[in-house]
């Protein structure tokens, strides 16, 4: 049975304040790959490492944990076999197919030989989680995103009613954490005065998201930012499929998309990662003004996109799909999507 000698055996990381540091992620998860290593035949076993982790305070071993399975389940089976995969900074290149009918079935990519077929599940948890994770991170705290609203989880944005949240207060001493009533007075006046915190930096530079962490002490369960994720993922799901739909409804549409389901591989994650980052709204088929009172302020939309999709024109909607900002991890993140594009054939859907 695993026991609390077993983390000690394998990595002594869990009794000081080195979670702090950024450079000591890896090893935690070194150390996760390693036991699972032991004990991964045995699901009872793989929870009580995650609750063992949590007794003696590993910061973020839920965390941490479900990382490690999920790489593993994507085929990525330990850190000695395949080191330069195992890591959340891998190269995003390395970690998919080049194209939307290579790899293997344990990355959720078809073989050579066979037709690709769509399994949501799979598609959510497999071939998407890691790369939106890779673009968005993931934090239990509220941190500022490039256009200054309160975010969360992977890229939730909760700036229109973070109250509305079941949060976790963490002592800044102790780290020890408790829930928070809503219904007592005290636990709401903390919790909208460490909401004001946030509200207040608006008016400063934005920082990365880690530069927000000692910014608020108010934080989310693991489940809790779970559960977020994945709402917002399948929903960006969703918002694609409703967003085909009425494409392919509209009159004078000179040719129609494919359901999401039958689109390759590739196409799919990009559709996806698009949705999940810019919104509904944002990534419509139909361009409309941002602000209806200043056309100044720009549009919203992605038509030109959407109708090189519907036209097989890869290389228009390469063209078409950068996001603007002014941050290099968009320009990182619009670079992989257009590399993802090019990998299409015309006549592959």
């Amino acid at each position: 049975m695993l026991t609390t000698k077993d983390i000690y055996a394998n990595d002594n990381i869990f009794d000081d304040e080195s979670w702090k540091e950024d450079s000591y992620k890896d090893e935690k998860k070194q150390t996760l790959h390693r036991l699972l290593d032991k004990y991964h035949n045995d699901p009872d076993e793989v929870e009580r490492l995650s609750t063992i982790a949590e007794d003696i305070d590993f910061k973020f071993s839920r965390q941490y944990l479900n990382e490690v399975l999920r790489e593993r389940a994507a085929g990525r089976l330990s850190l000695s076999a395949q080191p330069a995969e195992m890591r959340l900074s891998a190269a995003p290149e390395r970690r998919y197919a080049a194209n939307a009918y290579a790899g293997t079935q344990s990355d959720a990519r078809p073989s050579a030989d066979s037709p690709y077929v769509y399994d949501e599940d799979r598609f959510v948890n497999t071939t998407m989680r890691p790369h939106i994770e890779e673009q968005e991170g993931i934090f239990d705290y509220i941190y500022l995103d490039t256009s200054a609203l309160k975010t969360i989880g992977v890229g939730a944005n909760i700036d229109a009613a973070p109250e509305k949240l079941n949060w976790l207060y963490e002592d800044p001493q102790t780290h020890k954490r408790r829930q928070l009533d809503k219904n007592n007075a005290a636990d709401l006046a903390l919790m909208k005065n460490e909401i004001a915190k946030i509200d207040k930096l608006k008016s400063e530079p934005i920082r990365a998201a880690e530069g927000y962490e000692k910014e608020s002490q108010l934080r989310l369960s693991a489940e809790t930012v779970e559960q977020m994720y994945q709402n917002r993922l399948r929903g960006a799901i969703d918002d694609v499929r409703n967003i085909i739909r009425r494409y392919n409804n509209t009159p004078g549409k000179r040719r129609k998309i494919p359901d999401f389901e039958k689109l390759p591989l590739n196409l799919q994650i990009v559709l996806v990662d698009m949705a999940y980052n810019l919104g509904l709204k944002k990534f419509d088929y139909i361009q409309t003004w941002k602000d209806e009172n200043d056309h100044g302020k720009g549009k919203d939309g992605y038509p030109l996109f959407w109708d090189a999709v519907a036209n097989r024109d890869i290389n228009r909607m390469v063209a078409q799909s950068s996001r603007t900002g002014n941050n290099t991890r968009l320009t990182k993140r619009n670079a992989y999507v257009q590399s993802l594009l090019r990998t299409l054939q015309p006549d592959s859907y």
